[in-house]
């Protein structure tokens, strides 16, 4: 492998303009110009999970959420006892939930409030490592550990990478990620297999697609009450239906004068 990156590298050296490269991208974007995502100001509170645990977050999908009137209320499933108040919907991204399962599994108070918060019937967006928190138990070389439990299914670490790249999801039904029919397009990295047991079934269709080409299928994606997760990273920025039909979902309300 690093003699790979290392020829890479010289042949970027030899027949890229890096320096103009540079020049150029100073230029070329207007920092100030609007999201083209951004049709409509919202009222929605957004409870983050932000901690050594969860940290990976498509920094646009952030800044487009701030652009169109969401407020985020940062919240650590490692330390906090409670989520914060007056939240309207959840969000946990991905990160490393194996490496602090530990305490996860021991903070016992954060993981009620969140099993409330879905038997509650509010929204709750999980990608990667949030599916893997949001299962019953999560197995890593160190032990099982329970985790929230609102999906029947467990998580356990595999010694190599399962899934890598860009795919193209599909809902077979209406659900928090879209509507049935919907074309997503994410990403997937993760060192670990989600079971379901009997009785959660997938709902999103997966393939990925090289040169036209299908060269891969499989299955993934959990909806239980408003509670979605998958291992899908999902960038904000590929439609504004995908976008906004997604703030509709977590329960945003479009201010009255747009």
């Amino acid at each position: 492998m690093d003699a790979k990156i290392a020829a890479l590298g010289k042949l970027a050296t030899a027949h890229i303009d890096l320096n103009q490269i540079l020049a150029l991208a100073g230029t070329s974007v207007d920092p100030q110009a609007p999201s083209p995502i951004v049709t409509h100001q919202v009222a929605l509170t957004l409870g983050i999970a932000q901690d050594d645990a969860f940290n990976f977050y498509y920094q646009d999908n952030l800044e487009a959420l701030r652009e169109a009137g969401v407020v985020l209320k940062p919240f650590s499933p490692i330390k906090d006892k409670t989520l914060p108040a007056d939240v309207d919907a959840l969000y946990l991204g991905g990160g490393y939930p194996e490496e602090f399962a530990a305490q996860l599994a021991a903070n016992t108070e954060m993981k009620q409030a969140i099993r409330n918060f879905s038997l509650a019937d509010k929204p709750i967006y999980a990608e990667c490592g949030g599916l893997m928190y949001l299962g019953k138990q999560l197995t890593t070389e160190n032990g099982t550990y329970e985790m929230v439990g609102i999906l029947d299914g467990s998580s356990t670490m595999t010694p190599r990478l399962k899934r890598f790249g860009y795919c193209e999801a599909t809902p077979a039904k209406s659900s928090l990620i879209g509507m049935a029919g919907t074309k997503l397009v994410g990403h997937e990295f993760h060192h670990s297999v989600f079971a379901a047991q009997s009785g959660l079934e997938p709902i999103l269709h997966m393939k990925k697609v090289r040169d036209g080409v299908v060269v891969d299928e499989w299955t993934g994606g959990y909806q239980v009450r408003q509670t979605f997760a998958s291992y899908l990273h999902v960038h904000f920025y590929q439609s504004a239906a995908v976008f906004n039909g997604l703030l509709d979902r977590l329960g945003a309300r479009v201010h009255a004068s747009h």
